[in-house]
């Protein structure tokens, strides 16, 4: 399927079926299907695009002029659903977005993220007046420089680990995440030793759910039934 001009006249006019109204009458632009749209269109799209809560997009490639004109879209989510890899200039734009502008971004790759890429994601420590905001990453594997850049986020960071188990040197460096909640889930599951690693941090709590291949480690302060409750979140009432 092509992103044509037709497809972005439709948007821009407010007629697209893409427009789906969320919770909260919340409008979302849906383009999880499409794998490529030129860098032109995306800024066609931003330059006139208002009152978006989130978009997701399904393009398999993303360049740092995508990047740039995503984020002056002024969204509060940003799904990246279909990429092969992450861009390490890319990564770098998304993670230079000033803190009280800055969407939850969510990202999943079909490629092991670079040290590089996941040290520019995250970016730099948000100033005592700002935080930052969630972050999703789900990889088909991941490295321990890698862990320790995801590592630095400061706020929610969820991880996910498709086709490995992580080691336990992995998940040390994962327990010492900068922000007050990690959620971490692993396909593979966990190893004795994996889970033991992640709790060596005095000053987290860690639990495993049950059957599920997830494990919270979250600050003593900030720990809730939430993080007890086995059941999946669409169950939750």
């Amino acid at each position: 399927m092509e992103f044509d001009d037709q497809t972005l006249d439709d948007i821009l006019s407010g007629r697209s079926p893409y427009l789906e109204q969320h919770c909260d009458d919340a409008l979302w632009l849906m383009l999880g299907t499409f794998r490529h749209i030129a860098d032109d269109l995306l800024e066609r799209l931003a330059t006139g695009t208002q009152n978006l809560e989130g978009i997701e997009l399904g393009i398999n490639q993303l360049s740092p002029r995508a990047a740039k004109a995503l984020l002056e879209m002024n969204i509060d989510f940003l799904f990246l659903t279909g990429l092969r890899g992450l861009n390490e200039q890319a990564a770098f734009v998304l993670g230079a977005c000033p803190f009280d502008a800055r969407p939850i971004r969510h990202l999943r790759l079909d490629e092991p993220i670079s040290e590089h890429a996941a040290a520019w994601l995250v970016g730099a420590p948000p100033p005592e007046d700002s935080c930052d905001r969630p972050l999703t990453v789900s990889v088909p594997s991941i490295t321990l420089p890698v862990a320790q850049a995801l590592s630095r986020h400061t706020h929610e960071l969820y991880l996910e680990v498709r086709d490995e188990m992580l080691s336990p040197d992995i998940a040390e460096a994962l327990s010492g995440h900068a922000g007050y909640s990690l959620t971490l889930d692993c396909d593979c599951g966990f190893s004795d030793e994996t889970l033991q690693a992640l709790s060596v941090n005095p000053g987290k709590r860690t639990r495993k759910l049950g059957e599920r291949n997830r494990v919270y480690v979250v600050d003593h302060d900030m720990w809730s039934n939430y993080y007890e409750d086995d059941r999946f979140p669409c169950e939750l009432h």
